[in-house]
């Protein structure tokens, strides 16, 4: 274990954990590989009149999350928590269910007067300080860089679906 005068910035290289999330592949069956997490709680209703989605399951647990499949392709989709140990202790079950391609589609503050509301943004990095994510990667003062080529790919997609980005 690193440690430091300040605990949140201590990592625990240590990987094995008392509760695992794949303890639920025995009590669950397999989610898509595909899974879009959204906070907005309207669309997903939206989509539900529309029967674009319904429901696959429940994860049962202390605060129940809804499972949806969309009916005309093989994707997932659930609402996103908000606060960091419940989307990463939420995250890390549903990867143990089966996703691999994660999107996280939500809204966000910004400080630059010139970014209009409803302006779609992608991310090309981080900056984490809720103390939760130390649990994943070593502590570091500088952001953390999008995946390679992702921004450059999310961009491309937007401008061939005509999306402002």
């Amino acid at each position: 274990m690193l440690s430091s005068d300040y605990p949140i910035l201590e990592f625990d290289e240590n990987k094995e954990a008392l509760i695992r999330p794949e303890f639920l592949k025995n009590r669950y069956e397999p989610i898509s590989e595909r899974l879009l997490i959204c906070f907005f709680h309207e669309t997903i209703e939206k989509l539900l009149e529309r029967e674009e989605i319904a429901l696959h399951f429940v994860l049962r647990g202390e605060n129940p999350l809804k499972i949806y499949k969309f009916q005309d392709q093989d994707m997932t989709l659930v609402e996103g928590r908000l606060g960091a140990p419940a989307a990463g202790g939420y995250l890390e079950d549903l990867i143990a269910l089966g996703a691999k391609k994660i999107l996280f589609v939500g809204g966000a503050g910004v400080l630059r007067k010139d970014l209009a509301v409803g302006k779609f943004l992608v991310p090309t990095s981080a900056v984490r300080y809720e103390g939760f994510s130390y649990h994943y990667r070593n502590c570091a003062r500088k952001p953390i860089p999008s995946l390679p080529g992702f921004s450059r790919g999310m961009n491309g997609a937007c401008v061939a679906k005509h999306i402002v980005a």
